[in-house]
């Protein structure tokens, strides 16, 4: 009885190990998201360019961006100045169709990504609600990101700040407009 005993021991052990790594968040999680950050915010070239969000949003759907994914929201109110958009997807990045709009504020840069299938199934670092919507965030190598899905569609907002903040900063913009 004593081997059963300690191969069961064993296989409870490696069992146990396994199942907490698949509820745990992953470096992975965050890392995917931020370098997707890292690669929209350092290629300029790349970012489709307008005057202003609903410029943008027209641009991205004359380049057969759907109307669902075609948004640029507006965070002038917030401080950032909308810098630019790149077209996300199996041929641009490998990924599933969406957009990622880049902001600028005090120097640092963001992304709003908004896109059809989620982003992550990490656990996340920090959750919070906003007017109904369940927010989640995730730090990455560079700071955090916050995930959410509204309207069919899922979004991301990521940037050089603390989870915390970050996941702040969503809620207030969900709740004041």
């Amino acid at each position: 009885t004593r081997p059963v005993g300690l191969l069961l021991g064993l296989a409870a052990a490696l069992l146990l190990a396994v199942s907490a790594r698949s509820v745990s968040s992953t470096p992975a999680d965050g890392t995917a998201l931020g370098d997707l950050h890292t690669a929209v915010t350092t290629d300029d070239a790349l970012l489709v360019r307008a005057a202003s969000p609903q410029a943008l949003a027209a641009a991205l759907s004359e380049r057969g961006v759907s109307p669902q994914l075609a948004l640029a929201p507006d965070l002038s109110a917030m401080g950032f100045s909308m810098v630019g958009a790149r077209i996300l997807g199996p041929a641009a990045t490998g990924g599933p169709p969406g957009v990622a709009v880049v902001y600028e504020r005090d120097g640092q840069r963001f992304v709003c990504q908004i896109q059809l299938v989620r982003p992550t199934r990490g656990r996340p670092d920090a959750t919070d609600t906003a007017a109904g919507v369940l927010l989640r965030a995730y730090r990455t190598q560079d700071g955090a990101a916050v995930a959410w899905h509204q309207g069919g569609r899922w979004c991301v907002f990521g940037g050089p700040l603390p989870a915390s903040e970050l996941l702040a900063m969503v809620k207030a913009r969900m709740t004041t407009g």
